[in-house]
This record gives structure tokens, sequence and C-alpha cells, in this order.
């Protein structure tokens, strides 16, 4: 699974933490898995103009996690 935590970088102020399942086990195959696949959700919390830190973690079964890719995002 994926943990997906948006940061308010001025504010500090974080959104919960969305848990978004990978496709592992719904394919047979690693050929027949999608590439990529798009997520959406509602942050909670208000995403006025501002930089933002978004952070993905990758969660193994064991749960161990990954290091975060960290993007940042300017809403102007």
């Amino acid at each position: 699974r994926y943990e997906i935590t948006v940061t308010n970088t001025q504010t500090n102020e974080k959104s919960g933490v969305k848990y978004v399942s990978s496709l592992f086990y719904k394919y047979a195959t690693p050929a027949e898995s999608p590439k990529s696949f798009d997520v959406t959700f509602e942050p909670g919390i208000n995403m006025a103009s501002g930089t933002y830190k978004i952070e993905v973690v990758a969660v193994d079964s064991w749960p161990l996690k990954s290091k975060p890719l960290t993007y940042e995002l300017v809403v102007k």
C-alpha cells in the first residue's frame, strides 16, 4: 500500500494520511499490471494559495516503510 500526506509548508498543517492499495495482488502476472494509476482525494486541509509538500511512502506486508517520495505543490 501507499501512504500519502499533504503538509502546508508555511503553517505546518498536515492532512490526514490517505492509504491507497497497490495493484500487486489484483493481477496474475506483472505484465498484466498497468504501469501507473491515478489517485484522487480531498486532503482535508484548506489548500489556499501557498506551498505544500506531498509525501508518498510505500509500505510492504511486514510493514516496512520506504523513504518518502516528496513533491512540492505551489497553489497560486
